[in-house]
């Protein structure tokens, strides 16, 4: 018998070589995309920290700000403010708004905030307290991680279901070969039973 191996389908209870292939093939194009997609927004939350942190190095004069007024949000169903800075620098004034929009409820117009100020630029300002843009680049490496990980997971499953999906048909064969020669034994010893009755019968009582 023909000792290879059948994949089990929907087709006369097999599916071709070619069928197996093709749905291999989506499963790593999916792979593909979900690998580049991680590597984006990897590289995106990469570039926005060194973004941030470049920034941070630029602000290195530290000064006292008054808030002044705040920006309201312009998305949607979102009440956080940007607040706006106040402070002299060098006999001058300078009003600038925050680069991040913040709970409202943060502060009040009239507090004293410490803020580090670019010397170069004054207009270039860094609080501290103003955290949330920092959470941003992390969000975007947390997903692209969780991208990479649904990946490997896809390429995990896709192993497993081409493993699985392979019955070794030459097991079975072994299985009916042993009946096929358990059945001629045992007519080959029926056979030889009745010669030998054949043979008392006619022979042996002469």
């Amino acid at each position: 018998m023909n000792n290879t191996y059948r994949q089990h389908g929907k087709n006369n209870g097999y599916t071709s070589f070619d069928g197996k292939k093709l749905k291999t093939m989506k499963a790593f194009s999916a792979v593909f995309a979900l690998v580049v997609m991680g590597l984006m927004l990897f590289m995106m939350g990469t570039f926005a920290e060194r973004s941030i942190e470049n920034h941070k190095n630029q602000c290195t004069v530290p000064i006292k700000a008054v808030v002044k007024d705040f920006v309201r949000s312009n998305k949607e169903n979102s009440s956080d403010v940007a607040p706006i800075y106040e402070f002299n620098f060098y006999g001058t004034k300078y009003s600038v708004k925050s680069n991040s929009y913040l709970d409202p409820n943060l502060y009040d117009i009239g507090d004293t905030v410490d803020i580090y100020i670019n010397p170069l630029d004054p207009n270039i300002i860094f609080n501290p307290e103003d955290g949330a843009d920092e959470s941003i680049p992390k969000i975007f490496k947390v997903i692209g991680y969780i991208i990479w990980g649904l990946a490997g997971l896809v390429i995990i499953i896709t192993i497993v279901k081409n493993v699985h999906s392979r019955v070794p048909v030459n097991h079975l064969d072994d299985v009916s070969d042993k009946c096929v020669d358990e059945v001629s034994t045992f007519e080959e010893s029926s056979d030889c039973i009745d010669e030998v009755s054949v043979y008392d019968e006619t022979d042996g009582y002469q």
